[in-house]
This record gives C-alpha cells, sequence and structure tokens, in this order.
C-alpha cells in the first residue's frame, strides 16, 4: 500500500512505498488512520507485488528508533527512514508492523535501482466485507475520513 499523508518511516516529500506481508495486514494498517471504512472500498485498490529477497534489507525490531511504533509519526522515526532512503542501503526494508508486531511491513525505495527487479501486478478493488464496514459506520457515525490515497497492498506476498 502506498501512503502519502501518514510518513512513519519517512518525511513527507521522502518518496517511499509501504506494503504490507499480507492483503489482511495491509487493510488494517488502513482502518487504524480511518474512520469510515466504507469510503476504504469506494476509494482504493490493491496492487499484488513480487519482491525478490535478495534486495530486502530485514531491520531487526532492536534497531528501529525510539517511538517507531508510536501512535503519531516521530521525527526519530522519520529521520531513519530518510537516511534509509537518501543512503540507498536496500531497494526495501523489512520492519514489524505497528498494529501486529509479529507481521511484517516492507518499506520499498523507488529511486533504488534494485526497484527494477519488483513486480507489481495489476491493481485490484479492494473490497473488505459489509459486516466489518456496518459495524465501524455504526460507531463512529457519518464522520468521513480524510482521504489516505493508499494505493498498493502487497498481497500475495512472494518471494
Amino acid at each position: 500500500m502506498q501512503c502519502t499523508d501518514i510518513h512513519f518511516l519517512s518525511r513527507p516529500g521522502t518518496s517511499v512505498i509501504y506494503s504490507a506481508g499480507s492483503l489482511s495486514l495491509a487493510i488494517l494498517e488502513m482502518m487504524v488512520h480511518a474512520e469510515d471504512y466504507a469510503y476504504l472500498c469506494e476509494k482504493y485498490v490493491y496492487v499484488p507485488i513480487i519482491i525478490p529477497l535478495s534486495i530486502i534489507e530485514e531491520v531487526p525490531i532492536d534497531d528501529l528508533p525510539h517511538g517507531w511504533n508510536s501512535l503519531s509519526p516521530t521525527l526519530t522515526s522519520q529521520a531513519f527512514g530518510d537516511h534509509w532512503v537518501r543512503n540507498a542501503r536496500s531497494a526495501v526494508i523489512k520492519v514489524p508492523s505497528a498494529v501486529v508486531q509479529i507481521e511484517p511491513k516492507y518499506i520499498i525505495n523507488p529511486p533504488h535501482h534494485d526497484f527494477k527487479k519488483i513486480l507489481f501486478k495489476n491493481a485490484q478493488q479492494l473490497c473488505i466485507d459489509q459486516r466489518i464496514i456496518k459495524e465501524r459506520c455504526q460507531t463512529v457515525g457519518a464522520r468521513r475520513a480524510v482521504p489516505l490515497r493508499w494505493r498498493n497492498a502487497g498481497h500475495p506476498f512472494q518471494v
């Protein structure tokens, strides 16, 4: 999933693609930032991707900056991501999800020379079970979420 409004591991203006190890994790990552789940079904798509293992750098949880999993982005975690992009250490880093820490997220660095090794398949409409949407919409009322502009969810994640 590409996120251009929520920048946990990079500052606004740093070009990265946020993706998840599964579509269900990608949806959870979006849901924690949205107030209206119906909006997600109306406006978003997911893009299955295939990333070769050879271009993934795994970042252990102990190497992440303090506050990487806070509810709001921290300057420390954004600086960590900016540094990774600027130094072009790898095309992809694997980090734990703040939402489900035993599940991985994959942050992709488009300017990296190995980016071309990533296969992006055709976009598909995102569809969330109506029971989840109905429950959430009843809970928060008729408010609309601020558009998050998520686009690429990494399902199925194949390596």
